[in-house]
């Protein structure tokens, strides 16, 4: 990993931690968070199972940021973990960080004005409305996956740069190493 996108792949690593941890708590605070619950059981037991996959996409998308920072901080040489490398960040940039924040927008969307869309079963999900509103650090969670999605579209938009335009020169007879552009 001593290329000098190396950073960009720790920073990877690290968003893509983030987001993971942030996912898991996120459905963790929802199945076990008490004032959270309608009718004495967790939220997710009463809404659509689609509701679920929304909530859950801090996890499979921080999943791609990690991978595309692991891959980086295995490249040792010019060769194919570097065109993986590219290929994560341009799938990171057109995919995956486009579903992160459609999805943890349309969720903000939903819970802020039209909790009624999450109810199935006849439940009135005012309370969890109410209970964003008092508690205002709730909003922490999808607050995380809306950060890490505009981080890790620069970071992707860098990275991509950096390896495709920086590339390191070949070293040849009494010339210093330098940096070419392709």
């Amino acid at each position: 990993m001593a290329r000098a996108y190396a950073g960009a792949a720790g920073t990877h690593l690290f968003f893509g931690t983030l987001c993971i941890a942030a996912g898991v708590a996120w459905i963790c605070l929802m199945y076990f968070y008490e004032p959270l619950f309608v009718d004495g059981s967790s939220i997710l037991n009463k809404v659509p199972s689609w509701v679920v996959v929304l909530a859950s996409a801090k996890i499979y998308c921080g999943f791609w940021f990690f991978l595309t920072g692991a891959i980086g901080c295995c490249i040792k040489s010019r060769g194919c973990l570097e065109g993986v490398f590219v290929a994560l960040n341009v799938l990171n940039v057109i995919i995956w960080v486009p579903v992160l924040l459609a999805l943890m927008v349309g969720l903000g969307f939903l819970i802020l004005f039209n909790a009624s869309l999450l109810a199935s079963q006849d439940v009135d999900l005012s309370d969890l409305q109410n209970e964003f509103f008092a508690n205002t650090w709730l909003w922490t969670f999808p607050g995380i996956g809306v950060l890490v999605g505009v981080v890790e579209f620069f970071l992707s938009l860098v990275s991509y740069s950096m390896v495709c335009c920086c590339r390191p020169a070949q070293l040849r007879e009494g010339y210093e190493y330098q940096y070419e552009m392709k």
